[in-house]
């Protein structure tokens, strides 16, 4: 069941309380201990809903929603509520809204963001805080290694897990020199930053590195830029958006033909690979997650995501479900008490299961999740671009 309000400012803010009990769901009824909490467990998510990278914040609700209707919206006899706040893609305005969640509404557990530069802006508060936080979309690598902390963990990815396999393949399959290029934010940063040193680690050379500005929606001079020095291939990163328009504008330009592209797997993903077509075939890129997976968990995944959305799911759905998932695991673990957090997160290091994108587990150390890589190639499938696995790289784990 899901109810939408407005805030005072006009900001939305969806309120979804899985109302479905456990007998309507057909699930057997759990035995309560003496003093178990039947309190809702509030799970409170900063990520961005609209923007440039709100149709991956939204992809992640949808993927939250579909694994606790799924269980029937309960927990060891706990109703689930989940409050979602737009960040608007800003850092301040994500900081406020997570302060608002743990002071105003008491959350338990705080999830997302998408952006790196706003997961950053939130860490500091989170652990002055001791509030429980589950990265469910931000990939910098700092925020699981020198800023980690005891009641932080990461379902999505770090930079390093998605660049660094893809750096050493590129090297040995496409070009021993590059040109680099991604948006000039922490996440961009960070990305072009292991894929260089995964790649000259291989025996490639960067000829160049280019950081357009992020939200930008002319890369005409960059583009001029990378012709001018004929590379012999091309990595990029260009989130949401800033992806559309530069993919387009890579082939609209003439480069595609003529100088390959390899990206990170976010670039051509969900709606906006959609919206690449054509510009988008041939892209190699590197991810934890494509829709054409061939495994059990995934059909039905995708099926069941189709069938609520009336859409394919992406890598961000696959972070929600994975993150929904991973709640309730260790929710179980503790028979329902959210409110020890020390015990929660012993419980959450133990946690292992069949994803949509594969097997996940956590790292006992740095609490980032341990998972495989897939190299992807986008081709036309039933009519559509899609991302079709070429390789598979198992246990992808952040070095910390």
């Amino acid at each position: 069941m899901t109810k939408t309000t407005m805030t005072t400012s006009g900001r939305r803010k969806f309120l979804i309380g899985a109302l479905a009990t456990g007998a309507a769901a057909g699930i057997a009824p759990q035995r309560m201990a003496w003093g178990q909490s039947t309190k809702p467990i509030k799970i409170g998510v900063v990520i961005s809903t609209t923007g440039g990278q709100g149709q991956q914040g939204i992809d992640n609700i949808n993927g939250m929603k579909l694994y606790f209707d799924e269980i029937g919206g309960k927990v060891a006899g706990r109703p689930l509520q989940l409050i979602v706040e737009d960040d608007e893609n800003k850092p301040q305005v994500g900081l406020q809204k997570l302060r608002k969640l743990v002071e105003s509404d008491a959350i338990d557990i705080a999830c997302g963001p998408v952006s790196s530069a706003i997961a950053n802006a939130m860490v500091d508060y989170v652990k002055q805080s001791k509030t429980f936080w589950i990265i469910s979309g931000a990939g910098l690598d700092a925020l699981t290694r020198e800023k980690k902390g005891p009641l932080i963990f990461r379902t999505s990815t770090s930079a390093w897990q998605t660049n660094s396999p893809i750096g050493a393949w590129a090297a040995k399959n496409m070009a021993k020199e590059a040109v680099l290029t991604a948006s000039d934010f922490a996440g961009g940063r960070d990305t072009i930053a292991e894929f260089k040193e995964a790649y000259v680690g291989a025996g490639g050379k960067v000829i160049k590195e280019i950081f357009p500005p992020f939200n930008n929606t002319d890369f005409s001079t960059y583009i001029a830029d990378i012709k001018s020095l004929k590379p012999p291939m091309v990595y990029c990163f260009f989130p949401g958006n800033d992806g559309l328009a530069f993919i387009q504008q890579y082939d609209q330009f003439g480069l595609k033909a003529t100088i390959p592209l390899a990206t990170a797997g976010f670039t051509v993903e969900g709606d906006v690979l959609e919206a690449q077509g054509k510009s988008a075939l041939g892209i190699i890129s590197c991810l934890h997650y494509a829709t054409t997976l061939d495994t059990p968990v995934n059909k039905k995944f995708v099926a069941a995501y189709n069938s609520q959305f009336k859409t394919l799911p992406s890598y961000a759905s696959d972070y929600g479900y994975v993150t929904a998932r991973t709640i309730v695991e260790a929710v179980k673990l503790t028979n329902g008490n959210v409110e020890d957090k020390d015990k929660l997160a012993a419980a959450m290091k133990t946690v292992k299961f069949e994803a949509p994108r594969g097997p996940v587990e956590f790292d006992p150390v740095t609490h980032n999740v341990i998972m495989n890589e897939y190299i992807r190639r986008v081709d036309l499938v039933d009519g559509k671009p899609q991302n079709v696995v070429l390789e598979t790289i198992p246990n992808m784990r952040d070095p910390g």
